[in-house]
């Protein structure tokens, strides 16, 4: 693992956004299109509000979101997506947004898959939780599905973290499914990043940094990739 230690926040930002531009000009030498997925939520916030500002060719990029909730569309004020559409402020400049909706997301999500089986995502931008999990994927049944993106049936633990972490109100609220990538999807992947904060995910840094990180976590197995990059602060 490749480890890029920053000052503080916005030189977070700063390393983020120049890597991401480096990996698409190395992927555009070969292909004609990037396939480019990134995490809902807060850690990719600033990259996502200033990625607009490169000089890189949005129109030979597709966008992949790692997880969203099971039924609801990406507009909707519960979704994932809809904090990332806010963020990045111009979705119409990539090529084409993959996103879900409501009514086909078990037709979407089968067509992913197939788009992606032969043809991985070439960078991955991949938020990490202190308890060692990645987007949806927390649970080691889930581990040894052989898709990019697969349907996550929430605990009622899962369902209480939701509520704990203030994306709903009550238990009620939440939808009983998620859609994540997978394991066996990251680890096709080209570049993955993975990207946290010190005062936010103190605890999985400090794991990963000592190399105490245990094998039941999810992101176990990714960290362990020698060109994974890992930046922070």
């Amino acid at each position: 693992m490749v480890v890029e230690k920053c000052n503080n926040r916005e030189r977070v930002t700063q390393k983020l956004l120049s890597l991401f531009c480096e990996k698409v000009d190395e992927c555009l030498k070969t292909k004609e299109l990037v396939k480019f997925a990134v995490a809902t939520g807060n850690t990719y916030s600033g990259f996502l509000k200033r990625l607009h500002e490169m000089d890189i060719p949005f129109n030979k990029i597709d966008l992949f979101v790692v997880d969203e909730y099971a039924g609801i569309d990406y507009d909707d004020e519960r979704s994932c997506t809809i904090d990332l559409c806010r963020d990045l402020k111009y979705i119409e400049m990539f090529h084409q947004t993959f996103f879900f909706n409501a009514e086909s997301y078990l037709e979407q999500l089968k067509k992913m898959n197939a788009k992606l089986d032969d043809d991985p995502l070439d960078i991955l931008l991949l938020g990490i939780g202190n308890d060692g999990h990645f987007a949806f994927c927390n649970r080691s049944e889930e581990y040894s599905k052989k898709d990019t993106y697969a349907i996550v049936h929430f605990t009622n633990s899962d369902i209480a973290k939701q509520v704990e972490y203030g994306w709903f109100s009550s238990r009620e609220m939440v939808p009983k499914e998620g859609i994540t990538i997978t394991k066996y999807g990251v680890l096709k992947s080209g570049t993955v990043i993975l990207s946290g904060l010190q005062k936010e995910k103190e605890k999985i840094l400090k794991m990963i940094l000592a190399d105490n990180v245990s094998k039941e976590m999810a992101i176990y197995d990714i960290i362990q990739r020698n060109d994974v990059i890992l930046v922070s602060d």
